[in-house]
């Protein structure tokens, strides 16, 4: 079972400051958009699925209310809300960049700070599964592998003037996925990889 300590809220807070290590001395700068694949915006972002389309309206990944205040919610895929709604806070994340080329995707709107100290909920396989299906939740960051995703260019090519990417989960090997290729609102799943599956496709873009 997954547990939260005090050296994830460390590792928490090495992340946003710039990277996650073996040590503070070890960790790795966030590297500017040139330096990841395809200019992946970092910082404050939106991710739409390659599926969204026109009969249920944009897309965009979207995170739970945190009802319990215990940072630990689900994720889902949802129509986009425009920035003057309340579930746009919802549809904002982080993407921070880790040791070893992998980054963490972080809620903007479930994570929170306690005195200063960042307390972040990212994107996670719940349960630590490796097979395909498994749900993807938001969980307080604990630098585990499950919650480590590599961010890479889909060579099915991008729409809307952005490039597309898929996001790998380094523990299971398999890709962030919608739980429909319909376009319809719904769960995230992570499922065996597919470059030209619409639901493994995501535009990311600043927000």
């Amino acid at each position: 079972m997954k547990k939260t300590t005090g050296i994830g809220v460390v590792l928490a807070a090495m992340a946003v400051a710039g990277g996650v290590g073996a040590t503070a001395a070890q960790a790795a700068p966030v590297p500017t958009a040139q330096q990841l694949a395809g200019g992946v915006p970092t910082g404050h972002v939106v991710l739409q699925p390659g599926s969204s389309n026109g009969t249920f309206g944009l897309l965009r990944m979207t995170a739970g209310v945190d009802s319990n205040h215990d940072l630990r919610e689900g994720v889902t895929s949802k129509q986009a809300a425009p920035s003057t709604d309340p579930t746009f806070a919802r549809q904002r994340f982080d993407i921070i960049a880790l040791d070893g080329g992998s980054f963490a995707v972080c809620s903007l709107s479930v994570s929170t700070s306690t005195n200063n100290f960042p307390l972040l909920s990212c994107l996670d396989v719940a349960n630590e599964q490796t097979t395909a299906g498994a749900t993807i939740v938001l969980r307080p960051f604990d630098n585990s592998p499950s919650q480590r995703w590599r961010i890479q260019h889909s060579s099915a090519g991008g729409g809307l003037g952005l490039a597309s990417f898929g996001l790998q989960n380094t523990f299971s090997g398999k890709f962030l996925d919608t739980v429909s290729d319909t376009g319809r609102p719904g769960a995230l799943v992570q499922n065996n990889g597919s470059d030209t599956d619409d639901g493994q496709r995501w535009f990311i873009k600043t927000a």
